[in-house]
């Protein structure tokens, strides 16, 4: 899958025309558990599709505040652009 664009909202649309494409109602996601909010909220916005979205639980708590800057920073991004 090559989402345009390359970003969490992009992977969302192009897994939303992909699951149109074969007929899926629904898709599982597995993600890193930091991203998993900010995905499951671009999926429920972009996207008809039921989400069911797999967080991976291993956490390098030395980057919490990396990850915590940059879930804020997306989530910032996708209010302001309005991507769906």
């Amino acid at each position: 899958m090559q989402p345009k664009p390359g970003t969490t909202t992009g992977e969302a649309l192009t897994m939303e025309k992909l699951a149109e494409e074969e007929g899926w109602a629904s898709v599982a996601v597995v993600t890193n558990r930091p991203h998993a909010r900010r995905v499951r909220t671009n999926f429920e916005q972009c996207t008809e599709l039921d989400t069911i979205v797999i967080p991976v639980d291993d956490v390098d708590i030395a980057r919490v505040p990396i990850h915590v800057a940059r879930e804020l920073a997306g989530y910032i991004k996708f209010w302001i652009n309005s991507p769906c």
